[in-house]
């Protein structure tokens, strides 16, 4: 088991980050060490361009490691329910599973704990790099380490000045004029 959570992590590291946060090299490198895991990597993340874009190198990726990935790639709402269904039932359908970070706290007793290769690992994944919020927000739940962040989700709350006045309402200057 812990040969093929090694491999999964591997892939993560290598698959995700590899190819998309570093200049190419770290992805370019043949793996050393043991062989890959007959198995394939199954991998659950949304379907936005993004991850289609990542789906695009899993060939790339299977060719430089000789480790076959399985991706799927679903709508929000389906990921969600497959994931907490997947997760919650032990089915171990998938070995990596893109969740919001909001959700960490919910699925951390389900996820193995990856503390030891992150800090093992820290130099090659650049820990350091990433901001101490994200780190502790993103990839830390009760001081244990389960994932690295892809992206940073940021909301805007937008309106129309316009809108508000013809209901006799001010912009609020304040959050409690906003909720009011």
């Amino acid at each position: 088991m812990n040969y093929k959570v090694g491999i999964i992590y591997v892939s993560m590291i290598l698959g995700i980050i590899g190819l998309f946060f570093s200049s190419g090299t770290l992805a370019q490198k043949k793996p050393s060490g043991p062989k890959p895991f007959p198995l394939p990597v199954k991998i659950l993340m949304l379907d936005r361009i993004r991850e289609r874009e990542i789906k695009k190198e899993v060939s790339q990726f299977e060719k430089r490691t000789g480790i076959k990935v399985v991706m799927d790639l679903l709508g929000f709402e389906k990921l969600c329910t497959k994931s907490s269904i997947d997760l919650a039932a032990g089915t171990g359908e998938y070995d990596v599973i893109q969740i919001h970070h909001f959700d960490l706290p919910q699925f951390s007793r389900y996820l193995f704990d990856l503390s030891d290769w992150i800090k093992r690992d820290w130099e090659i994944v650049d820990v350091d790099d990433i901001h101490p919020v994200l780190r502790q927000s993103y990839m830390k739940c009760q001081e244990k380490w389960y994932g690295v962040p892809m992206d940073i989700d940021s909301m805007v709350l937008f309106y129309r000045p316009d809108i508000l006045a013809s209901y006799g309402y001010d912009v609020p200057n304040t959050w409690n004029q906003l909720v009011d």
